[in-house]
């Protein structure tokens, strides 16, 4: 068959899964498998998931039909608005990863069960253009249905990625799978701008340290958020990682000391790190500010 013919053929496929989804959408939500069923009782077996999904997500990109959690119906007021991808794909990479809700090796999951553990705040069609279109080869790697999480820093976060992903996981605990993923992006995005050298998960004694910088003996505590209580945290483990440096480990020389957040801290964090910065030694506040990041000096 000609690549032509398939088209056509795949074309027709999606337009008899279109019509079956408009005339059955009602009262009572339409499942997935009953349209996969419906194609495959008519001998569209091969042709059937491809041209369900294609059917599906262009009646909810045209507001023709709702893909809500129970299934497929009509479009309601209060149903989830079209959302920026970069915030969707923000959204995605917050869930946990891996993905402790199933038994799969790796930890991964499907773009319906994203689309799921999201709670309905994103249109699904956007989850899916999101998941294909941003994060892709980049951030996730996919297996045909499943998705995982790579070890390749984020092309997304930028200082507004970052923000909108710390604000995603501030409710959750500091040992977090979603707020260590966050700190470890972070880090990685950090180091990525540095030309001199840098060791990662650098060991201090007893201690380990998210980033020391020998050419400067400089040592940086990465956190995933930036209230008070969190950035106290920060400053007190690169004192203590500072302190141990300088007389308990003799292979590292520790001059000054660093938080890396994923936003700029204010109010009463701010005034903390300003009020330690004065009262005990210097310390470098280092946050995102556009596609790099600032660095302040506290004294």
């Amino acid at each position: 068959m000609s690549t032509a013919s398939a088209s056509q053929d795949l074309d027709h496929v999606i337009a008899v899964a279109t019509r079956y989804i408009e005339q059955h959408l009602g009262e009572d939500p339409l499942q997935w498998s009953e349209v996969i069923d419906h194609l495959k009782a008519r001998g569209y077996t091969d042709e059937a998931t491809l041209a369900v999904t294609r059917a599906v997500l262009d009646l909810e990109r045209t507001d023709l039909m709702f893909y809500a959690r129970e299934g497929m119906r009509r479009p309601r007021l209060g149903d989830a608005a079209p959302a920026p991808l970069h915030e969707v794909a923000a959204a995605v990479l917050a869930l946990p990863w891996p993905c402790t809700r199933n038994d799969r090796p790796g930890g991964s999951r499907s773009i319906w069960e994203s689309f799921d553990e999201l709670g309905g705040r994103y249109r699904h069609c956007d989850v899916y253009e999101a998941m294909h279109t941003l994060l892709k080869g980049h951030e996730l790697k996919s297996s045909r249905v499943y998705w995982q999480r790579t070890v390749l820093p984020s092309r997304f976060d930028t200082a507004g990625r970052f923000a909108q992903r710390a604000e995603a996981v501030a409710a959750q605990p500091p040992a977090s799978p979603a707020r260590q993923q966050l700190e470890a992006d972070l880090v990685a995005a950090y180091v990525a701008t540095l030309r001199h050298r840098y060791l990662r998960e650098h060991p201090i004694g007893e201690l380990r340290a998210d980033v020391y910088e020998p050419t400067v003996r400089r040592v940086v505590e990465a956190k995933a958020a930036a209230d008070v209580v969190t950035v106290a945290h920060a400053w007190a483990q690169a004192a203590a990682y500072r302190y141990a440096a300088n007389t308990l480990d003799d292979r590292t020389t520790v001059d000054s000391i660093a938080v890396l957040l994923p936003v700029a801290p204010a109010g009463t964090a701010r005034s903390f790190l300003e009020h330690v910065a004065a009262d005990c030694f210097e310390v470098e506040l280092i946050y995102p500010d556009g596609e790099t990041f600032r660095h302040e000096q506290l004294t």
